[in-house]
């Protein structure tokens, strides 16, 4: 049985349906997540600290994260200090750093890139 384009499933065109996509999401997330944790173990991370890197990793701004976290420009400076201490790179540098882990790791759905994943 030949499929025409109004009969077949999304897949059949390349195209993901929405429980694909969320799985890929949620892959990701889990990726994230452990490659932050694998980050802030490494580096010794507190867990103001690791909180100020997983708000900066949603790329939120600086007044985002202060809003945010509930606390001053003063204590959020203290903990960008202290992630480039122990890191040995700024804060949104090592965010990359915590998601270029994550993408080497992250379970890809097959035929979808690191791009697309990242995207969705």
């Amino acid at each position: 049985m030949e499929m025409s384009r109004d009969s077949a499933p999304p897949e059949a065109f390349g195209f993901q349906t929405a429980g694909a996509r969320a799985r890929g999401r949620q892959a990701m997330d889990d990726a994230i997540a452990a490659s932050l944790a694998r980050f802030a173990d490494e580096h010794t991370l507190t867990g103001a600290e690791t909180r100020i890197l997983s708000l900066a990793l949603r790329g939120l701004t600086r007044a985002d994260i202060v809003r945010e976290a509930g606390i001053s420009v003063h204590t959020y400076q203290k903990h960008v200090r202290a992630v480039r201490d122990k890191a040995g790179a700024p804060l949104f540098q090592a965010a990359i750093q915590v998601l270029r882990g994550a993408v080497a790791r992250a379970p890809r759905p097959s035929g979808e890139s690191v791009y697309e994943m990242l995207l969705s």
